[in-house]
Order: C-alpha cells, then structure tokens, then sequence
C-alpha cells in the first residue's frame, strides 16, 4: 500500500472543486481525489503552521514546546 499526504497550506478548503464548490475548477485535484481517500471531519492541532506539520506527522503535540517563532529545531 502506498500513502502520499498532501499538506498545503496555500488554498482554503472551500475553494476546491472535489468539495461540492462549484464553478471552481481544481480538475487534477478533482481526479486524484476521486480516486483517493479524502477526510473532511478533522481538527487542526494547534495555529501557526510549521508547528501543526511537526504534530501531524510525528503524532506528538508540539506546540507547548515550540511556541510561535522562526522554524524549530527540536528533538521530539
């Protein structure tokens, strides 16, 4: 099984087509979703953005440890 996770954080939810929101066209985001898993019911775990990657991908709540500032270097 292959996984790819796409993390951006460059375009709202509400402006992709695969969503429901139409006239917008987003046809390769469109195709690959049909043909994906794709979750609607999420939380994000804390704001600034670096910091909510470290906790998606490792699992781990960051945020006390981190805090807002220029990107981390921290061992989790």
């Amino acid at each position: 099984m292959n996984i790819i996770v796409i993390c951006s954080d460059t375009f709202r939810y509400d402006h992709l087509g695969f969503v429901g929101r139409h006239p917008v066209l987003t046809p390769n985001l469109d195709r690959l979703a049909r043909e994906s898993a794709s979750f609607s019911d999420f939380q994000l775990c804390s704001f600034p953005t670096v910091v909510n990657r470290i906790e998606v991908f490792t699992g781990r709540c960051a945020f006390p440890r981190v805090g807002w500032g220029r990107f981390p270097t921290i061992t989790l």
